[in-house]
């Protein structure tokens, strides 16, 4: 088990692994272009005496991989951390704010990155005492991805599994942020943990005409609107309520001057849900909505076929089990919330999950007290910099949690 020895050590780390996630807070980088985030991590590894591995990814080649192995016998543990910042401008006035403009840590990457480097120095400094071999994977590009000249968006996440990441692993594990949740505390999903996400789009086509003379023209606007609204309430009435989904429109354009009526409309969306089939049934009936609403009012439609973003994240329970252990050792048994009920969110861990069993677990890293509370995403966001040890010690413990130890 992780020994009291370690996490002291981790604890006497703390300064080091607040200043090293500040420098990549600093100095954001987006997908697949984490050069001098991977840089730092390189150096950092080195550091630690791991075997090495860069380029990993079977299309984009740009995945960091580090391998220690154990002094005793046991299985395969892969941990993972995602590298990637976002496109949003970084508003808090604090001394580490993002130095890059329009860009920003604002789901918490730099923390997952600097846990997971905690990890794996206080395990290689005991890898006597390791049991197996652990896998310490640093991913870029998980927010989204980019063409992979099949017609598919790539993130990540599925290029280094497709590079054979997960190959000859038994167990898999990453953490993310919360800032929902409290420093100190992890939230702990029995199954399903995170959404399955696809994005869309639709057109809808009319005929251009005079404002004042709608019964000459097609009006496109009118014809997304409608199915904007009526795509909801069939969400509302045509599924079983106890299934999990969420369709959200985000973007809806068409038009061009204040009294023209518009002979297109572009509307964008996301869905999520957890079962496959039940989101090829929604497709089409997304599909056959549109059809309708276009023929009623004279006008056609065309969707673009759905972009599958990631599969749904599902914990097995030998990887719950094991993260459960691992944290009470860390954080008292009260202190680990355990759920049913999961997020609607999504992640590209799931890739992962899909190919071995294994856990994502929620890190609390709100304190109020301190000012830090904004959710993911938000322009303030940022992390009570004391769960930064915290994360480190659960990962380190997961390794010999999920070895029975």
């Amino acid at each position: 088990m992780l020994t009291e020895t370690m996490r002291e050590e981790l604890k006497c780390l703390e300064a080091q692994l607040v200043d090293f996630r500040r420098d990549l807070h600093m100095h954001p980088e987006l997908l697949y272009e984490e050069d001098r985030t991977r840089e730092k991590i390189i150096a950092w590894l080195k550091d630690c005496g791991l075997e090495i591995q860069t380029g990993v990814g079977q299309l984009f080649h740009k995945g960091v991989v580090a391998t220690l192995r154990g002094g005793r016998p046991g299985k395969t543990i892969l941990l993972r951390a995602d590298i990637d910042a976002l496109p949003i401008q970084d508003m808090k006035q604090v001394p580490y704010r993002s130095q890059v403009a329009g860009k920003m840590h604002a789901c918490g990457h730099d923390l997952h990155t600097t846990a997971l480097l905690g990890a794996a120095r206080v395990l290689a400094a005991h890898r006597d005492e390791v049991p197996g071999t652990v896998r310490f994977v640093f991913e870029p590009s998980e927010e989204n991805g980019l063409p992979d000249g099949t017609g598919g968006i790539r993130s990540g996440g599925l290029d280094l599994v497709l590079d054979g990441v997960c190959d000859g692993v038994d167990l898999a594990f990453a953490l993310h942020t919360n800032s929902e949740i409290d420093s100190g505390t992890i939230l702990l999903f029995e199954k399903e943990a995170l959404s399955a996400s696809s994005s869309f789009k639709v057109t809808f086509h009319g005929r251009a005409g005079h404002s004042s003379a709608p019964q000459i023209a097609r009006d496109a606007v009118l014809m997304g609107a409608e199915y904007i609204t009526a795509s909801y309430l069939m969400m509302n009435r045509c599924f079983d309520p106890r299934e999990s989904n969420v369709l959200t429109y985000c973007t809806i354009e068409g038009g061009d001057a204040i009294n023209v009526i518009a002979d297109r409309c572009h509307i964008t969306g996301k869905f999520r849900c957890f079962d496959q089939e039940l989101r090829k049934v929604i497709w089409q009936k997304l599909r056959d909505l549109g059809e309708n609403v276009a023929q009623r009012w004279e006008g056609s439609f065309v969707m673009e076929e759905p972009t599958d973003g990631t599969l749904a994240t599902i914990n097995t329970p030998e990887g719950v089990e094991a993260v459960a252990r691992a944290a009470a050792r860390v954080l008292g048994g009260e202190n680990v919330v355990r759920t049913t009920k999961p997020a609607m969110c999504s992640e590209d861990f799931s890739y992962y999950l899909d190919r071995v069993g294994g856990a994502m677990f929620m890190l609390g890293t709100a304190n109020r007290e301190k000012g830090i509370f904004q959710p993911l995403h938000s322009a303030l966001y940022d992390v009570d910099e004391d769960a930064i040890v915290l994360g480190s010690q659960i990962m380190a413990g997961v390794v010999f949690a999920a070895n029975g130890d």
